[in-house]
């Protein structure tokens, strides 16, 4: 073999050294040599054979105790006959030869092939062999159980499409491998002559072979056990490995076939993964989805389904999903046959949720190629609510977004103009709204924007193009100009993406205001405070000068090193706070800071201090009389040839009543905004009450120009019930808008006792008619901080209506108690009265003008009251009733904080 002259070759290069390493060194070296060495080593008389030494591997290897084995010639362990041994000795050692294969009898009668490399050496007056001895018995019966296996063996070996690999059992030493190992593997002969599967790094993980050869020992085959192998080029492959193990002379080899499935492997797991996606697709969509055969006999149901409906699917396992959301059967065969006619788009279904709930539905169907078809549905009730709170709030937005005097513009996705008020009109320099562009690209035809460094800003870096990126930004500042008339001027914007709770970007909306007087008046500010600053370094005669223009600012001047220190501050300042100025100098005036602001702007301050940026800021100083001001402090360092900070020079500018009157707008616009919501409830329970009445009025006014006297007496008392609802309605909604316009009024720490002695005065005659009993308990909560003429109108409400639906029996009461519920006053009044119907009343018992009985009369107004003033107010209300039995109230009264 290949391998086996590699090996002599580099054998005999060994023995070479040794003879010289012999000839040169002395002898106790070479003994310390000989009997260390792991080879197994032999010294021999040159010409009798006699073994005159042996070495510890040597005597492992034969098995004879050391004594016995130098008792013994080489021709004793050998089996071949002394005369066949002396000739193929000569033979060799005449033609330079040294080496030879032999059969040797061990100790215990084990035969082993060897291969001999002799090698004479002088010591002292005598020739002797060095003999190194190594064991080929493996690889000769190996190679001999081959050929006895024959052409066929051979043939099938070498020609199986499959790649066939033989080795050890344990160690895994490659004896052979056919061609289609080499192409599966990449590698060439030369890479595994002499190597072990381990050893080429064949298995990506060693463990595998370790399972095979267990499997092999025990069972004595493997069957397409999947392992990894590593190509020469690195790639992994996947195969499937059987094995046999073949019985030796001397050991166990295996012949293992490798079936490459690296490909199946891979279109499996992408067909996997593709599962896994369309599964959790369909379990993650947003949306029901239901798929089902046309005979709606299996229905499959996703995550969305369950939420929506409650409907789990353990419950559809046990009845048919048909059956449990539409449970009237009529309902369900009209469902049914949407089902299966596959009609194009949407429609709309009530579904009936596990809790009992009606589910308003919208859904479409679809077929699938392999015959089934797909329900897609989702749940309408919240887009139906938002759709109708969009519709009722779009006016008030509207309304107030036209009031700001800031440019607002909304854009969609799409950079399509949604929303623009007037502002925005004369902010670009536009005539009318007709001649702004709807698409932002189409600006760029009319404006060109600079950054406030004048260089051009394109316009994926404009205002609404970054906030459609998903930037947000306040006061960012842009120079405009028109390309037509030329004009510039500088834009303050505020802008930020519209993004849904999913995290998509929906539009994007920008503020935008002119601000070029105010820069203008910054540049000759900044002119200013670059001039007092220069003056105060560059000469000493102007520092009286420029303290004398610091006095005669608001608050004054002031200036610091380059470290941010305190060098001057303006006189009339420190007279302002109480301070002198080396109280001040070592940022002692963040103290005179309101608390809340003093560690926001000292951060502010060392920022710029340490970046050179300029420093901007708005805060609140408290005087030395306890007034709070606003200021507004300007600072910009003062810079050397060299561009090196030298110095700070600042400004504070009293701004106190600008901020006041601010406060006052933004209030006044609250006012506008609450005004227009309670005008446009007006409106709306105007059109919806007064309608009805209205139209029986002039009903019987056309009846009456039409009929007889006699007839028209009749129609005219019918008009009484009429103008008598008209007036109801009319009083409960001057009660809604006068409790509705009341201003903030007083808080007061008010006694249960008292409040409730002014409420039964007001109901002294209904109380009279009243008759069961009334009874008061406010011991657990005898007071609360609320507004007094509130207080009582809810008090007054709840007990009238208790006493209008009282029970008609002497054991009628009504029960009135205060208690303390975490942060809640609760005011709980129950009776025994005729009580209501929940479930019939639904969400509509709060609503204005609702009324549910005959018994008694009212405008339907009194709990919309209660309810609108103790929620206004911070709290909250429940009501528990039955028919008969009796109702009780919960008012929990948010109670306000006295400073």
């Amino acid at each position: 073999m290949d391998f086996t002259k590699e090996y002599v070759k580099k054998l005999e290069e060994e023995n070479q050294s040794l003879k010289q390493f012999i000839d040169t060194y002395d002898k106790d070296i070479l003994k310390k040599m000989f009997e260390s060495n792991q080879i197994i080593m032999l010294m021999l008389h040159m010409h009798t054979g006699q073994i005159l030494d042996a070495n510890e591997a040597a005597v492992l290897f034969y098995k004879y105790p050391k004594e016995k084995l130098l008792k013994l010639r080489i021709e004793d362990l050998n089996t071949t006959s002394p005369a066949n041994l002396q000739t193929e000795e000569i033979r060799k050692l005449n033609k330079n030869h040294n080496n030879y294969v032999f059969s040797h009898q061990l100790a215990d009668g084990t035969i082993k092939k060897v291969e001999i490399y002799s090698s004479p050496s002088n010591i002292g007056d005598q020739t002797v062999l060095f003999s190194s001895i190594y064991d080929v018995t493996k690889q000769v019966d190996t190679e001999g159980g081959l050929h006895k296996n024959g052409e066929k063996f051979a043939s099938a070996f070498r020609s199986n499409p499959n790649s066939m690999i033989i080795s050890d059992l344990l160690i895994g030493e490659i004896y052979d491998v056919n061609d289609a190992f080499f192409e599966l593997t990449g590698l060439k002969r030369n890479d595994i002559i002499g190597k072990t599967t381990l050893s080429i790094d064949l298995y990506v993980n060693p463990q595998d072979r370790e399972k095979m050869t267990q499997t092999l020992k025990k069972k004595g085959s493997v069957r397409n056990m999947k392992i990894k192998m590593r190509h020469r080029s690195g790639k992994i492959l996947t195969v499937l490995a059987s094995g046999e193990l073949l019985k030796t002379s001397h050991e166990k080899t295996i012949i293992i076939t490798l079936l490459d499935i690296t490909q199946r492997e891979q279109l499996r797991d992408e067909l996997e993964s593709n599962n896994e996606l369309l599964q959790a697709i369909f379990n993650s969509v947003p949306a029901m989805i239901t798929i089902y055969n046309p005979n709606l006999q299996q229905i499959e149901t996703n995550k969305e389904f369950e939420r929506i409906t409650g409907w789990t699917e353990e419950d559809i396992k046990k009845s048919n999903i048909l059956n449990l959301v539409y449970p009237d059967p009529e309902y369900r065969e009209m469902a049914a046959m949407y089902m299966q006619s596959l009609q194009p788009g949407f429609k709309d279904f009530i579904m009936t949720g596990k809790d009992g709930s009606r589910i308003e539905t919208i859904w479409a169907n679809v077929k699938l190629a392999d015959g089934r078809q797909v329900g897609i549905g989702i749940d309408n009730r919240e887009r139906r609510k938002a759709q109708e709170e969009l519709e009722r709030s779009q006016g008030i937005i509207k309304a107030a977004l036209a009031s700001m005097t800031d440019a607002i513009l909304i854009f969609s996705p799409e950079g399509r103009l949604l929303y623009l008020n007037d502002t925005f009109v004369t902010f670009h320099r536009f005539k009318s709204k007709e001649e702004c562009p709807e698409l932002l690209d189409e600006y760029k035809n009319f404006l060109d924007l600079f950054f406030i460094d004048e260089t051009p800003a394109p316009i994926e870096m404009w205002p609404v193009s970054r906030a459609l990126n998903g930037e947000m930004e306040t006061n960012a500042e842009y120079i405009l100009q028109r390309k037509d008339t030329k004009e510039k001027w500088i834009g303050n914007y505020s802008f930020a993406p519209i993004i849904e709770k999913d995290g998509r970007i929906t539009g994007a909306v920008a503020i935008a205001r002119d601000i070029t007087n105010r820069k203008n008046n910054e540049k000759e500010r900044e002119q200013l405070l670059e001039q007092l600053a220069y003056d105060k370094q560059a000469l000493a005669e102007s520092e009286q000068r420029y303290r004398i223009m610091g006095e005669s600012i608001d608050y004054g001047v002031w200036a610091t090193d380059a470290e941010g220190k305190a060098t001057h501050i303006s006189e009339s300042f420190c007279q302002l706070v109480g301070k002198t100025f080396e109280e001040i100098q070592e940022l002692g005036w963040l103290d005179i800071l309101i608390p809340e602001q003093q560690k926001e702007v000292k951060d502010l301050w060392m920022k710029s201090v340490k970046t050179g940026k300029r420093f901007e800021h708005e805060h609140k100083f408290i005087t030395k009389s306890g007034e709070i001001k606003t200021v507004l402090a300007i600072g910009k360092p003062i810079r050397n040839p060299n561009n090196e900070i030298v110095s700070w020079a600042g400004i504070n500018l009293d701004i106190t009543e600008r901020k006041k009157i601010e406060q006052k707008l933004e209030e006044k616009n609250g006012q506008l905004t609450q005004m227009n919501d309670i005008l446009e409830d007006f409106v709306k329970i105007a059109a919806h009450d007064l309608r009805s009445p209205i139209q029986n009025l002039i009903s019987i006014n056309e009846l009456v120009n039409q009929s007889s006297a006699e007839e028209k007496l009749t129609l005219i008392s019918l008009l009484d019930p009429i103008t008598k609802q008209l007036q109801y309605t009319v009083d409960g909604l001057m009660k809604t808008v006068s409790l509705q316009t009341q201003q903030k009024l007083a808080v007061a720490k008010l006694r249960f006792t008292k409040v409730w002695k002014e409420v039964s005065e007001e109901l002294s005659s209904q109380m009279i008619k009243f008759q069961g009993r009334i009874e008061t308990n406010f011991k657990n909560a005898p007071d609360i901080h609320f507004i007094e003429v509130q207080l009582i109108s809810i008090i007054r409400n709840l007990v009238s209506n208790a006493i209008k639906y009282s029970s008609k029996n002497e054991n009628a009461y009504i029960k009135i108690s205060t208690s303390k519920e975490n942060k809640f006053i609760l005011f709980k009044i129950e009776d025994n009265g005729i009580g209501i119907n929940l479930e019939s009343t639904g969400t509509d018992l709060f609503k204005p003008f609702k009324r549910f009985t005959s018994k008694a009369e009212g405008t339907g107004m009194g709990l919309y009251i209660v309810k609108n003033m103790v929620e206004r107010n911070g709290g909250y209300i429940r009501v528990e009733s039955k028919p008969n039995i009796g109702t009780t109230f919960y008012c929990y009264l948010k109670e306000y904080i006295m400073d």
